[in-house]
């Protein structure tokens, strides 16, 4: 390139203009994604980032209504979309309703997608965005769908009498902040009936254009309340996943979030778990649980055979007891009848029944 030809342009202008050109013709793909060379200067050559409206698109558009990926000449669309994943669970959101919409993709791409290493990223950006979100403390009000859905055409019908003139948003935002506080307390009993939940808060106009005070911090907080349900029971799903690192992933988050009501299947999969990772996560899991169920499973990880796992056991017995007592599984016992009377009482009957069957008549 010839100064000639830009004598408008400096040195550093030139090089940059060199830089670009260069890029241009030595990448295809740079410009297919990018479409200009605007984009590809600021998104390939100086690295800014993209807004988390394109990695949503791209996860979204790159999956078919059965959750495969579509069929595609590019060889690198799983690569994108778990790298896009990842960019998800990293970004800042200006909304909570954005974030809520990226958190419902995130949960389906953990429960559905094809591709283990999306579903682990999925976890991981999950667990991101539960840590950024505030942690409420709800009645934990049961529900299946019928309340809810009665809710929320109720407060469809307060919003469509109101825009047709026949009520006023001072005769009824009392009501509409009941109804938001009380959605914001249920406790849904499947994650599809959560993400059912929690699709309102961002397809509904009223609501996301809710100017009043009273309304807009009921709403905020409840769609708080319905994305943190989502996350977590979407970790708890990950869990059960064909791959160890997914589920690997998906303890890591319910540890990491603190999801204590996610014991039950943190259990239930240890007593069928085999991958040493996973069990190692469990572990850890249990430590901080610190509950009666959480002992009784540890006791028998101190005899484990595999001795990552016996050091685990120990380090999360000693955060529940507040000391090391050691490395004898019978000192550890000991301490766990005294801390537990129930843990003790419940072995004693075991033991009986494990007696008088040794006691019954052989045929």
């Amino acid at each position: 390139m010839r100064a000639g030809r830009f004598p408008h342009l400096g040195p550093t202008a030139l090089l940059a203009c060199a830089v670009v050109l260069s890029a241009c013709s030595a990448s295809r793909e740079k410009l297919s994604d990018s479409n200009n060379v605007g984009d590809v200067l600021f998104y390939e050559i100086l690295r800014q980032d993209r807004s988390p409206t394109y990695y949503y698109g791209l996860v979204r558009d790159s999956h078919t209504e059965k959750f495969g990926y579509i069929r595609s000449d590019d060889p690198y669309i799983v690569d994108k979309n778990v790298n896009a994943i990842q960019k998800l669970g990293q970004a800042e959101y200006a909304r909570l309703e954005g974030q809520a919409q990226v958190v419902a993709l995130l949960a389906e791409i953990l429960v559905d997608d094809p591709a283990a290493l999306a579903q682990a990223n999925a976890a991981n950006s999950l667990t991101r965005i539960g840590l950024k979100i505030p942690q409420y403390r709800s009645r934990g009000l049961e529900e299946r769908g019928d309340r809810f859905l009665a809710l929320l055409q109720e407060m469809d019908r307060i919003h469509h009498d109101g825009a047709c003139g026949r009520t006023t948003l001072a005769a009824s935002r009392g009501r509409v902040i009941q109804i938001l506080n009380e959605i914001g307390q249920f406790e849904m009993a499947t994650l599809t009936l959560a993400r059912d939940a929690m699709k309102p808060f961002y397809t509904r106009n009223y609501l996301i254009d809710a100017a009043d005070p009273g309304i807009r911090q009921a709403a905020d907080g409840a769609l708080t309340r319905r994305m943190g349900e989502v996350i977590r029971l979407a970790l708890r799903s990950g869990v059960d996943a064909d791959v160890p690192y997914v589920r690997e992933e998906s303890v890591r988050g319910l540890k990491t979030l603190g999801d204590r009501s996610g014991e039950d299947a943190v259990l239930s999969r240890l007593s069928v778990e085999t991958n040493w990772r996973v069990r190692s996560e469990i572990a850890e899991y249990l430590g901080r649980s610190g509950s009666m169920e959480a002992v009784e499973a540890l006791l028998p990880m101190l005899r484990d055979p595999d001795p990552s796992i016996v050091h685990k056991a120990r380090q999360s017995l000693t955060r529940i007891a507040g000391r090391n007592l050691g490395i004898r599984s019978a000192t550890w016992k000991r301490w766990a009848h005294q801390r537990f009377p129930e843990l003790a009482r419940r072995e004693k009957e075991a033991e009986e029944l494990d007696d008088d069957d040794l006691d019954l008549p052989v045929p």
